[in-house]
């Protein structure tokens, strides 16, 4: 049975050898899939609509706070001047993804938006299709590649129509991490749908590449302008880094933005809303009872997870996360005594500010992987495209979702035809 997986698996991905079925030479994609319920996947839309209009409302009153409480959720200095901006017909977040736990009484819990970064794209929006025609069964993300390239058309119109100096033919460059093959290829795959978009000229450059003159973002191998720069590759890595003479390229960078010299996809207020205290902020004016009017409230109360920025729980198991990681990086599990019952990845993020947020405990599913059968801790996610939701997407994993997780296709409970 195993064997027969193994090859099996091998030979659908094979058809795909762009995309990384495995990773570091470990299964990653399941040939397998799961079964969304009509009634979970309307659940899932609901809840990511209703949590995006939270989010939205949230950034309207963070734009209003003073440098030091936005510091206080863990917004570097560097970019408090751009959050705040503006652009006109620039929705804040084109596209995110919503992490979700299934409660035990079949709600949905937020755990995280990722709105500055989002991978897990192409999964979602085309291999998770691919998988589903395979097995003959019907696709739930059919028509959100679609719907996810007119969001790209939208937003790099009204982006570029904000700029100064923009040129005839203007330069679309995505940019990531080049060695890395979930960021490159996750980064080819918008690029690929940016060149379907007329008008433009679509290069994919390591980040290494990228270069800058007084007034413009430049492709250092030829000195090309770069209009819109689309980065897997966060904005707080960007203010982080530092050149070999010790100076601060990414504050020269988020400088051309706000200047209007260059667009980024997603926008500066995208990084905004990434932050895990904003879900702290949110929680404590509901508990205040201030600010939210009684849908928002309604919203909270059965989406959102009890988050703070000081210690919480004492007493019961919870998780501690910092505001900024990625990829379960510095998470930790905690049981009722404090002590760390599992902890996710590298402590790449151990510096930053941390989160405590309420422990809701995964549902599990068994699946069939090359080394056998497992049963793994399922997290839903969700895209939003411009507040709406979008491609659903399904990862197993231990009981903090790291970079080991593996993907799992996820099929609808409708029928073909």
């Amino acid at each position: 049975m195993r064997e027969s997986y193994t090859t099996e698996r091998r030979a659908f991905f094979a058809a795909f050898p762009d995309f990384w079925s495995d990773v570091e030479k470990e299964e990653y994609a399941l040939f397998h899939t799961h079964t969304l319920t009509t009634a979970e996947h309307t659940a899932l839309r609901d809840a990511a609509r209703a949590i995006s209009a939270v989010f939205a409302q949230t950034a309207e009153l963070l734009r209003t706070l003073d440098d030091a409480t936005l510091l206080q959720l863990g917004l570097p200095a560097e970019t408090l001047e751009i959050v705040r901006c503006i652009f006109p017909g620039v929705y804040d977040v084109p596209f995110g993804r919503l992490d979700l736990i299934q409660d035990p009484n079949g709600d949905f819990k937020l755990i995280e938006f990722n709105t500055d970064t989002p991978a897990f794209t192409r999964e979602c929006f085309e291999i998770n299709g691919k998988v589903c025609a395979h097995f003959g069964l019907t696709d739930p993300n059919a028509g959100e590649t679609e719907r996810l390239l007119a969001v790209l058309a939208k937003t790099l119109g009204a982006s570029l129509a904000g700029l100064i100096n923009l040129e005839t033919r203007p330069l679309i460059v995505g940019s990531s991490l080049d060695g890395h093959v979930e960021d490159w290829g996750t980064t080819e795959f918008i690029c690929d749908l940016l060149r379907k978009i007329p008008g433009t000229e679509v290069r994919h450059i390591p980040i290494s590449q990228l270069g800058m003159t007084q007034d413009a973002l430049v492709d250092s191998a030829d000195g090309r302008q770069i209009a819109l720069l689309y980065r897997l590759y966060p904005l707080e890595w960007f203010v982080q880094d530092r050149d070999d003479q010790g100076n601060a390229p990414g504050a020269q960078l988020l400088a051309l933005v706000q200047r209007r010299c260059v667009a980024l996809l997603n926008p500066p207020g995208a990084f905004l809303w990434q932050s895990k205290a904003v879900q702290a902020l949110i929680w404590g004016l509901f508990e205040q009872g201030s600010f939210f009017e009684q849908s928002a409230r309604a919203t909270i109360s059965r989406y959102f997870l009890p988050t703070y920025l000081d210690p919480a729980f004492l007493g019961e198991r919870h998780i501690v996360k910092p505001v900024y990681g990625r990829e379960g990086h510095s998470v930790r599990l905690l049981g009722a005594a404090g002590e760390v019952e599992k902890s996710g990845g590298l402590g790449l993020y151990d510096e930053q500010p941390m989160v405590w947020q309420k422990y809701v405990p995964m549902p599990t599913v068994t699946v069939p992987t090359e080394s056998g059968e497992k049963t793994l801790a399922l997290l839903h996610s969700i895209f939003v495209l411009e507040g709406e939701p979008s491609a659903v997407g399904l990862r197993v994993s231990g009981p903090i979702t790291d970079d080991d997780a593996l993907f799992l296709p996820v099929a609808s409970a409708s029928k073909l035809g």
